[in-house]
């Protein structure tokens, strides 16, 4: 009776031995393949940052501007919005509320529209 109880004790001992080293063994190649994935991941990423700053270095090339040549750009674009807004608030400053300032009120116009359109 005796040798059975010792040989049990040394069945449950030696398999939660086995049995942790198995797992360890388990655990660590789940690690070591989840950490090869995300560094494949990782490369890929730098890879496509690689690429997109190439391509804006490439376009910032074709289209590079000088500062003159940038001011004299935007000065140009900017201009007829200044003279729109500039017309719009001198017809308006002194005027009641049109049906196009109630419909921007309530959301109901875009704000694409001029005054002279409503």
């Amino acid at each position: 009776m005796v040798g059975s109880v010792r040989w049990g004790y040394f069945r449950i001992i030696t398999g939660t031995i086995l049995g942790g080293i198995l797992g360890f063994y388990v655990m660590h190649r789940t690690e070591l393949h989840y950490k090869e994935i995300w560094n494949e991941r990782l490369k890929k990423y730098e890879e496509e940052l690689n690429r997109k700053k190439e391509k804006r270095n490439q376009l910032d090339q074709e289209f590079c501007l000088s500062p003159d040549q940038m001011a004299e750009c935007l000065h140009n674009f900017l201009e007829p919005l200044r003279a729109r807004r500039l017309r719009n608030s001198r017809s308006t400053q002194f005027s009641r509320p049109t049906r196009l300032s109630r419909q921007l009120s309530f959301g109901t116009c875009s704000d694409d529209t001029e005054i002279g359109d409503v």
